[in-house]
């Protein structure tokens, strides 16, 4: 045999060998869900999940000393969701192919969970073959803690080569009772050493991370982290719970760690965060997105307390850090600066007030309602994307003491086809605010679509309930009244015939209008001639 030849095929084939290792243990790990990390651009699907609502990549909602990671991965288990139910990442390019030996067989995960079960890792080749799924629970809830999985057994097993990864974030074969939010990261294979962990260094601060390798600025010297305080006394809302969000933490909804509390009763509800940075935007909602401040007409009427703000759609309030912050709930005043509130302050009487502070004598035994008939001309309003009249006020909109300010208040008719529109409703006796809504095709019939509200000379101006600014039509209701509201233009506080009308004035003139209010000087008249033939 020829000693060079026989040295080529050796080490070619040697080479071929090593080749094929690299390409097999190509993995992007660790899956991080960093921008510049792995997992954050992947082709996630999700499965047996009914609607398969997306896996969503968000910023950490509790970074802690176990995970003050920036981002992380937020899956949804609906209620009516399979047990099993999962995502999945693309098969190849995502993950990368790669076989288990003793470097990569031991596999961690970071999960955030509401509920205690399982989680399951599971692993497919190209054609889907996949090993059999390991579950691990988590044993503690609302805080982050890392999982172990062990792959040992798998090594050698078919399939050998896998290049998918598949995880079960809340695999509970008992069923759920509610849809579960979990959040994962981290998934680290074997010895690997993660990069550079962002956190605080500062062993003085209250929120030192020893895991952090890289100061972020974050060092909290407050031991009560940034707190929140928010006055619910002067809100006429009925609610269960009180949250406070922000991008902070992807504007959440009701989670346990942006829940408010009320230990002592008092009506301000409470609640400190940690390892917040720098300016914080920030508002206060209930109930998970039922009722959410408006602090939009403070903003217009020259308050400061929420100056991230267009002045037309939104006012978000804005902090810094290991601050102390005390609000109101809807209002950029101080409660006990909102004034009186007149009403019924007995209890046992059917039109008690609990809002008033002073009583005005209305308190009766009268169980009967008031009847309000509103009449809007909407004749130069509405259109073919805007064909539906409404009135919207402060009344319970459905009836269920639950959504006041609700859209298609009071759905008004023009049965003459005047361009006058009309309607009634039957209410308890009070003070109430309303004004005039247009809804249709071009707003998705919200009820919303184009809002009139009350011009300054007719407009209730300051709310004596909130203190907010007030620009609504507005009327008080007493026991069996029936209160005939007269016709005016959308959005204006007369008729729609008291508008100026120009034109010519002159009786004489050719061109005379009837209609005309002021004369814009173009009379013309007619001189008789006699012509001779």
């Amino acid at each position: 045999m020829n000693f060079y030849n026989y040295m080529s095929k050796k080490y070619t084939i040697l080479f071929a060998c090593l080749f094929s290792i690299t390409l097999l243990n190509a993995q992007q790990v660790p899956i991080d869900f960093e921008s510049s990390g792995n997992g954050a651009d992947w082709g996630w699907s999700v499965f047996e999940n009914l609607t398969n609502p997306s896996l969503e990549i968000i910023a950490n909602p509790s970074p802690d000393a176990i995970n003050s990671s920036s981002t992380v991965a937020k899956f949804t288990a609906l209620q009516a969701g399979a047990p099993w139910a999962g995502c999945e990442s693309t098969h190849g390019t995502d993950l990368g192919s790669f076989s288990f030996d003793e470097s990569n067989s031991s596999i961690t995960i970071m999960v955030w969970k509401s509920v205690i079960s399982d989680v399951g890792l599971k692993f497919a080749d190209p054609s889907n073959a996949a090993l059999v799924e390991i579950k691990v629970s988590n044993t503690v809830i609302n805080q982050w803690e890392q999982l172990t999985f062990d792959f040992s057994p798998y090594i050698g097993q078919f399939p050998q080569v896998v290049d998918q990864i598949i995880v079960f974030p809340d695999f509970d074969l008992n069923g759920r009772t509610q849809d579960n939010i979990i959040y994962f990261d981290n998934i680290v294979f074997g010895d690997y050493v993660a990069g550079p962990i962002s956190g605080c260094t500062d062993e003085l601060a209250f929120n030192y991370n020893s895991n952090a390798t890289i100061d972020d600025g974050s060092c909290n010297y407050t031991e009560d982290g940034t707190i929140f305080n928010v006055d619910m006394n002067c809100t006429d809302l009925d609610f269960d719970n009180v949250y406070i969000t922000g991008p902070w933490c992807g504007w959440c909804g009701a989670e346990d760690y942006n829940l408010m509390t009320d230990s002592d009763n008092d009506g301000v509800y409470n609640i400190s965060l940690f390892d917040l940075s720098g300016n914080i935007e920030y508002k206060y909602m209930i109930d998970n997105w039922s009722d959410q401040e408006n602090l939009v007409d403070d903003m217009v009427e020259g308050a400061t307390c929420a100056p991230i703000t267009d002045y037309v759609g939104y006012a978000n309030r804005l902090t810094s850090s290991s601050s102390l912050n005390n609000d109101v709930y809807g209002s950029c005043s101080p409660c006990d600066n909102q004034g009186p509130i007149e009403g019924c302050t007995d209890e046992s009487s059917p039109n008690y007030n609990p809002n008033a502070t002073i009583d005005d004598g209305s308190c009766g035994d009268c169980n009967e309602t008031a009847t309000i008939n509103f009449n809007v001309d909407a004749s130069s309003v509405v259109s073919a994307e805007y064909d539906n009249v409404m009135i919207n006020g402060s009344w319970d909109a459905f009836g269920d003491n639950n959504e006041f300010w609700g859209s298609w208040g009071v759905t008004l008719e023009d049965e003459d086809g005047d361009g006058v529109y009309s309607g009634s409703i039957d209410l308890p006796a009070g003070d109430y605010e309303f004004v005039h809504a247009l809804s249709g095709s071009a707003d998705g019939w919200s009820g919303w679509g184009v809002v009139g509200n009350a011009p300054e000379e007719c407009a209730l101006g300051i709310s004596p309930i909130t203190g907010d600014a007030a620009p609504n039509y507005y009327f008080t209701a007493e026991c069996g009244q029936t209160i005939n509201l007269p016709v005016v233009c959308f959005g204006e506080c007369s008729t729609c015939l008291d508008e100026e009308i120009y034109g010519c004035t002159d009786v004489d003139a050719i061109n005379y209008n009837s209609d005309a209010t002021v004369d814009d000087g173009s009379c013309q008249s007619c001189e008789l001639v006699t012509v001779n033939f």
